[in-house]
């Protein structure tokens, strides 16, 4: 417990960066919406992490991907990569999310609402009928094994849409509550059909999941 303390020490100071002992110093995204509630948990870090939120709202504005991805590090550069990003991407609707479920105060949703709803209408736009996530160039980093990229994509977006649902009843946004709710249930059906194979009481992954090591 004494490390983490100290690893949240070292590495919380203007931007929650990833390793001190790195001269890259970078805001990664991947690792904060990961490791958010337990900063929350082990201090009061809702300014902190609330200032975050700012820093990765103007990154989206400048460097995002049709100025609606979030960025992979934040604050964004001109060298952060174009291509979709699941999981660091998703920090922006995350850390939202968790300040307000730590915290019990919902401001950070009400200030980052428009760049939320930006983001996941530009999954929605892009992915269309197939309800699919945007995909991602690191997949699941801490894995032992290759993890599929557009899997891990698909199970983000979900995800995603699933806290804004809950953000939204949360803020008084009802109607847009039920049109996440409803999107969900979409990207649901499509994630089973792609993945999942269901005969009678048997479950069984399709090849696509499992054959989807395409890359860390």
């Amino acid at each position: 417990m004494s490390n983490v303390r100290w690893g949240q020490r070292g590495n919380y100071l203007w931007v929650p960066t990833d390793c001190p002992q790195r001269d890259e110093r970078l805001g990664w995204t991947g690792d904060t919406q990961v490791f958010s509630s337990t900063g929350l948990y082990n201090a009061d870090a809702v300014p902190f992490l609330s200032h975050f939120e700012d820093i990765l709202v103007e990154s989206q504005r400048i460097y995002g991907v049709d100025g609606a991805q979030f960025t992979a590090v934040a604050p964004g550069n001109r060298y952060n990569a174009a291509a979709p990003c699941s999981g660091w991407a998703d920090c922006g609707v995350i850390v939202p999310w968790t300040v307000w479920q730590m915290s019990g105060d919902s401001t950070i949703v009400d200030r980052s609402w428009d760049a939320m709803v930006r983001y996941i209408d530009w999954i929605e736009r892009k992915g269309g009928d197939t309800y699919a996530g945007r995909g991602a160039i690191f997949a699941d980093w801490l894995a032992f094994q290759n993890t599929g990229t557009q899997l891990m994509s698909d199970v983000y977006y979900a995800y995603s849409v699933r806290l804004m649902a809950q953000m939204a009843r949360a803020t008084g946004r009802d109607a847009e509550g039920k049109a996440y709710d409803e999107l969900l249930g979409n990207i649901r059906r499509a994630f089973m059909a792609k993945y999942v194979e269901v005969d009678g009481d048997r479950i069984t992954v399709r090849s696509s999941i499992a054959e989807a090591a395409d890359g860390r």
